[in-house]
């Protein structure tokens, strides 16, 4: 898609950080409306904690607390560059106290019905971009299907895996596929008691094979999972797109997968079905890519939902050179300076004035610092110093380098801090509508 990134998130360890100081959930996830809280502040909550759920009648998913600590606000805010919504600030207490999980479900006690009933108290929704609940991807897909062959298993119909990559610079899916790949597959087999279905496809972006070697040995062995790769230019993560080029389906204006029996989930959510299923844990972390020429070390992190993204730059190193000492360098240089002309010319006309003449000296020399480290500082970090902050998700998108105390939402894919080249880059392929 244009800027490719740094190729070393691929082969990095996930990191896994803990949750911050403070932490602010958005009342927006996903696609669907603003989230009725069921916390209030005062209320001290739990890790997997529900501090969120779905409105009547209306489409969304269950919000789970993924600290513990004290609810210390609930406020309307910016949550994206182009939406705004309420947010809950829960202030971490850092004793990581946790609500008692769920039941693990057996493979007897497996069916679409109690399959979709732990999706929804899990809150399990699309992490690959847009956030759409998992459970009525499956109720449409059960539809269809029931429908069409009466109860007969789905020879026709396909469960496609989006592991192909979907936005500039995102490798997250990758490494969840290189070190998260028994929980796919485990995910797979629950999907295929609950549904019936024996046509999964693993959709992967060409030249990843080689990262894959164990997913890849496990799948060989399964007789109902097939890998498809698409090309790289082609990784957008649209549905529709990846079923025209493995089945050759065609769609008119406004049909969706589901319309064609089939549905897409990505690598990341089939990983929460998995720890919904059988560890009874909410979704309250995922996988994310930081990269980008102004940061320091870039990586794939698990983070938990309500962190920001200032806290997270942070503790994975931070930028090559904050953006914020930048302007602080060259603020004090234009006030010291500015200090010194403003005594120069008062004191102009009286030159005999030795106390003036050793403090003009003094200024000019702290000025002069000023700017020989300001200088330097533009000499050597100018080409990496942030221009752009990039919040990478398909439901939330925006780019501004002034956005920092956003926090991490399910749909979030990644934090990526542009240099000088890369925003001049990125501003040329928006222009040609390639980013």
């Amino acid at each position: 898609m244009g800027l490719l990134g740094h190729k070393e998130t691929i082969n990095s360890k996930i990191k896994a950080l803990d949750g911050f100081p403070l932490m602010k959930f958005a009342l927006v996830q996903g696609i669907g409306a603003e989230l009725e809280p069921v916390v209030k502040v005062g209320d001290r909550v739990k890790v997997n904690q529900l501090i969120a759920k779905p409105r009547d009648n209306m489409l969304g998913a269950n919000l789970h607390s993924s600290v513990s600590g004290e609810v210390v606000k609930i406020v309307k805010e910016e949550l994206d560059i182009n939406l705004s919504g309420n947010v809950i600030y829960i202030k971490n207490d850092e004793q990581n106290l946790q609500l008692e999980p769920l039941e693990r479900l057996e493979d007897n006690q497996i069916n679409l019905s109690s399959l979709i009933n732990r999706l929804n108290q899990c809150g399990v929704i699309g992490l690959g971009g847009s956030g759409y609940p998992l459970s009525l991807k499956l109720e449409k897909f059960a539809e269809f299907n029931s429908a069409k062959y009466e109860g007969n298993q789905n020879k026709n119909q396909f469960i496609f895996i989006n592991g192909a990559c979907s936005e500039a610079y995102y490798t997250a899916d990758i490494s969840v596929m290189v070190e998260h790949y028994s929980k796919i597959l485990r995910a797979v087999d629950i999907l295929r008691i609950a549904t019936n279905c024996d046509n999964f496809v693993l959709v992967i972006r060409k030249g990843i094979k080689k990262y894959l070697s164990e997913l890849i040995s496990q799948i060989d062995a399964k007789s109902y999972i097939y890998i498809y790769e698409i090309p790289s230019k082609l990784c957008i993560g649209d549905e529709n797109l990846i079923a025209n080029k493995v089945l050759g389906t065609t769609f008119e204006e406004g049909e969706v997968l589901t319309d064609k029996g089939h549905i897409c989930i990505n690598v990341q959510t089939l990983c929460s079905v998995a720890d919904a299923v059988d560890y009874g844990l909410p979704q309250i972390r995922r996988v994310i890519t930081c990269s980008g020429g102004a940061v320091l070390e870039p990586c794939n992190v698990s983070v938990k939902i309500g962190s920001i993204y200032e806290d997270v730059i942070n503790a994975i190193g931070g930028e090559v050179f904050p953006i914020a000492k930048f302007k602080q360098l060259e603020e004090n240089a234009k006030h010291n300076y500015g200090n010194y002309l403003a005594l120069r010319d008062e004191f102009r006309e009286d030159e005999t004035d030795e106390d003036v003449k050793k403090e003009m000296v003094e200024m000019r020399k702290k000025a002069n610092q000023d700017i020989i480290e300001f200088l330097k500082a533009e000499k050597v970090y100018g080409k990496v110093i942030m221009q752009d902050m990039v919040c990478g998700g398909g439901y939330f998108s925006g780019f501004s380098k002034d956005n920092l105390e956003f926090a991490i939402t399910k749909t979030s894919l990644s934090i990526l801090l542009l240099n000088k080249s890369e925003s001049k880059r990125r501003e040329r392929l928006i222009k040609k509508k390639k980013f």
